[in-house]
This record gives structure tokens, C-alpha cells and sequence, in this order.
């Protein structure tokens, strides 16, 4: 054994010792010296984080739906305005239309459910139709008066008259 021994260790090897003895003691000590930081100051902050993640939140569903939604205005049944078909027409010319066995010319037509028609618009909603083609009624004919009574109406077409 030599002078820098002592009970079978080295100076060193008892330095190393001692060393991490002072850190296993005065470290944990040191950290719970250290200042606990402002807890309300934190929940403030994580209030407001919050609320404005939920505004964010908020801002990014309105804005990646709003064109989800169609720009066309929905039917009356759609959002329970109306229960059923406003009526049922047969196109019998370019602007002649027979509803229950009268005759109407677009213009008639509209004056008679222009009270349905003014209670749609209030509800921005369109009222619904069904739509024949009569015997005999050329395809252009057809088409202008369709197109003309969609302009107004949303139509579901069935095909020739007699076939309900």
C-alpha cells in the first residue's frame, strides 16, 4: 500500500466518491430552492391560449364550409315549408300549360300561385312541380316552356302525360 491509499482506494477514487456524495445531497435541495413560478399566471395564459384556439377553431370551419353549402336557394319541402309537389302540369305548347284540366299560360300561372310564390320568397326557398309533356308537343316547345316555368319552379320531369 502506498501513501495515496486509503482503505484500498486511491486519492482520487475517495475524491470521486466525495464529489457525487455533495451532488446527490445539495442538488435536490437546489432545485426545490429554485422559485416555483406564478401558477395563476400560467391558467391566465392557458385561458387565454384557449379561447383564442377556439376562435381560430371557429373562424376556420365557418371559412372551409362556407363553400360547402350550395348558392342554390333550397326547396320549400327541404327546409319544411311545404309538404308536397305545388301542383302537377302538363306543357301542352311553348307557353301553355294545363293544371287540372285548365289552361294557363305562363303568365296565368304565375298570378295564381303568385301568394305561394311571394311566401317562398320570404322563406328563400323554391316550390316544387311536376312537370308532363303533352301529345303532339313538338321538342323545342317543350324546351322553352320548361325552361321557362324552371326559371320559377324546381321541376322534377316525368315523361308524357298519363303516366302517373
Amino acid at each position: 500500500m502506498n501513501r495515496f491509499d486509503i482503505v484500498g482506494l486511491t486519492l482520487a477514487e475517495v475524491s470521486l466518491v466525495l464529489l457525487f456524495s455533495f451532488i446527490a445531497i445539495f442538488v435536490p435541495a437546489y432545485s426545490r430552492a429554485r422559485k416555483v413560478p406564478d401558477t395563476g399566471a400560467l391558467e391566465k395564459q392557458l385561458a387565454a391560449a384557449t379561447a383564442e384556439n377556439v376562435k381560430l377553431r371557429r373562424e376556420l370551419d365557418e371559412a372551409s364550409r362556407r363553400n360547402l353549402r350550395s348558392v342554390v336557394a333550397p326547396s320549400c319541402v327541404e327546409v319544411g315549408k311545404a309538404t308536397d309537389w305545388l301542383f302537377e302540369a302538363i306543357i301542352r305548347g311553348a307557353d301553355d300549360y294545363e293544371i287540372l284540366g285548365q289552361q294557363y299560360t305562363l303568365g296565368d300561372l304565375l298570378a295564381k300561385y303568385s301568394s305561394a310564390q311571394a311566401q317562398a320568397k320570404q322563406d328563400r326557398c323554391i316550390h316544387r312541380i311536376r312537370v308532363y309533356y303533352g301529345m303532339g308537343v313538338s321538342v323545342s316547345d317543350y324546351d322553352h316552356a320548361l325552361r321557362r316555368i324552371e326559371e320559377d319552379f324546381y321541376s322534377q320531369k316525368l315523361g308524357p302525360e298519363g303516366t302517373k
